[in-house]
């Protein structure tokens, strides 16, 4: 009896010598770092006994050594229950697929193989079980990140080979609303996904905490989701070293494909270019916070009547605006709350403003320098061709962070709602776009803004030279828009004029003239006959 009493005494002991394995390393190669700690762990649930107990204990105590950041990955696997997130069993095979990866290994090792090997490597290359072309040491094949999509984690993988953001149905909250898309999705073994649509959601980096808004390609198919290679520059994941890179590109911009005298056309913008002139919403990278003095006591405007016969439309705007991601309802107490003003468009529509004088007083403006004509007016006097721009929506390219989102509630008779854009009637609004819109583009040369409109010029000694200076500075324009998120008016692009109409005057190739349309009034005015009529004159 003594010697079976004593036997628990002697395990505690063992099992208090037996050291814990170290936490799971993220870092560098993911894949490796995991087959050493899933070994350890594996002796180590042997050695402590560990794996005698039943599943609640066996992940309380994986839970307690993995490390926080492991915690995470764990958080968001693809559990199909509760029950499968409580069965240890099942938590390392996910966690296994999610370290190591599915590697279609015959198909990477053939595409390996018909690579032409350099005789002089600056690294070695190994060819490893789970990803044949890896880079031994720091650099992983695959790159994962945990985000928050409507407070849930989801991981994701980084692509910088993906030209979109993808997410498969299942992620998304049960509220979210799909656009159609003509969108096919094609993999690079050439099989194709099923589109549902596209959707707007809201991001949360959990590592940094910074929030995010951003387009998703929705498929049917139960897929890791993907950031896409433009998001992933933007959230900071990867960064692109253009000054080591040797671009070649397997479509030819559309100023060399061009052989004609005139060269670059709309056509070939509109059909090279098609994601710009689209209606999707532009977006500029990160969010506006709008300044406020505290000093100010803030107001709630009341009410403003509507006409019965527009209330109909009203409502239809503001669906249109909350599907676009523009708006979004308020059900919150908020300290301002300013009218709502309704401009009728020539189209028929709509155009949504709020009347924020009393918010207008309360808020701090940034006194950035309005361009006038006069600033570039020397600057042009060389030019032989111009062309014209229109930002599409362009205050609303800019997104406002929660708190300043908050200041520009405002009322209607449907509810109140708030702008997640920059709206029109803010008195920091011109300046703010103005700042913004500068430094995305201020470094293109013969590249102008004033406001939302866009003026590229073409300068040389002849106009086939100022065509062709012209066409090389318009595909830089549109690769900028491209990488920055801007969308252009194709109805308002005048591309490759001799003279053209810009911010009330006409520039021509002889220099300045005044717009026609300017003084059309002075040039028909009749001659007056009456004494009175020529002290109003």
């Amino acid at each position: 009896m003594a010697e079976e009493q004593a036997q628990p005494v002697t395990q505690a002991t063992f099992q208090g010598n037996i050291p814990p394995p170290p936490r799971l390393e993220l870092k560098g190669n993911l894949a490796q770092n995991w087959k050493r700690w899933r070994q350890i762990w594996d002796s180590f649930e042997v050695m402590a006994r560990i794996d005698a107990n039943d599943h609640k204990y066996r992940l309380a105590s994986f839970i307690t050594y993995i490390g926080p950041e492991a915690l995470d990955i764990y958080n968001g696997l693809p559990y199909e229950s509760e029950e499968d997130k409580e069965n240890m069993d099942t938590v390392l095979t996910l966690m296994e697929r999610h370290c190591l990866g599915e590697t279609n290994v015959i198909y990477e090792r053939y595409i390996f193989n018909q690579r032409s090997q350099m005789e002089e490597r600056l690294m070695t290359i190994d060819t490893c079980e789970e990803s044949v072309n890896c880079v031994v040491g720091k650099y992983p094949t695959k790159i994962f990140t945990t985000l928050e999509v409507n407070s849930q984690p989801v991981r994701f993988q980084v692509d910088c080979g993906a030209t979109c953001n993808v997410i498969s149905k299942k992620y998304l909250p049960e509220d979210t609303d799909m656009q159609d898309t003509l969108v096919n999705l094609k993999m690079y073994n050439g099989s194709k996904l099923t589109t549902m649509g596209t959707a707007n959601l809201h991001l949360r980096n959990p590592k940094n905490s910074k929030k995010y808004h951003g387009k998703f390609v929705v498929i049917a198919e139960d897929r890791t989701p993907l950031i896409g290679s433009r998001s992933a520059q933007q959230m900071n994941f990867m960064k692109v070293l253009h000054e080591n890179i040797h671009e070649v590109s397997e479509e030819k911009p559309p100023s060399e494909k061009v052989t004609s005298s005139t060269g670059l056309t709309k056509e070939d913008i509109l059909k090279t270019y098609p994601d710009i002139f689209s209606d999707e919403l532009g977006t500029f990278e990160g969010t506006q916070k709008l300044e406020i003095d505290p000093s100010i006591t803030p107001v709630k405007q009341p009410l403003r009547r509507i006409p019965h016969a527009l209330k109909q439309d009203l409502k239809t705007e503001l669906e249109r605006l909350e599907k676009r991601g523009v708006i979004t309802p308020v059900d919150t107490p908020t300290d301002w709350v300013s009218s709502l003003l309704i401009v009728k468009k020539p189209s028929g529509r709509l155009r949504l403003c709020i009347d924020p004088k009393p918010l207008n007083k309360a808020l701090k403006r940034c006194h950035y320098p309005l361009p006038v004509m006069e600033d570039i007016l020397p600057d042009i006097a060389e030019a032989k061709v111009f062309s014209k721009c229109d930002l599409k929506d362009g205050f609303w390219h800019i997104v406002l962070d929660e708190d300043s989102s908050y200041l520009t509630t405002f009322g209607t008779p449907f509810g109140r709602y708030r702008w997640l854009r920059l709206p029109f009637g803010v008195s920091p609004a011109p300046e703010i776009f103005q700042q913004r819109i500068d430094q995305l583009l201020q470094d293109l040369p013969g590249v102008f803004r004033i406001a939302d409109d866009i003026l590229i010029i073409g300068e040389g000694s002849t106009k086939e030279e100022g065509i062709a200076n012209h066409d090389k500075r318009f595909v830089q324009f549109m690769i900028r828009c491209r990488e920055k998120g801007i969308r252009l008016n194709s109805d308002k692009l005048d591309l490759k004029r001799s003279e053209v109409s810009y911010i009330g005057h006409l520039l021509t190739d002889h220099g300045l003239k005044p717009d026609p349309r300017k003084v059309k009034a002075i040039l028909q005015m009749p001659t007056p006959t009456q004494m009175f009529k020529v002290s109003n004159v």
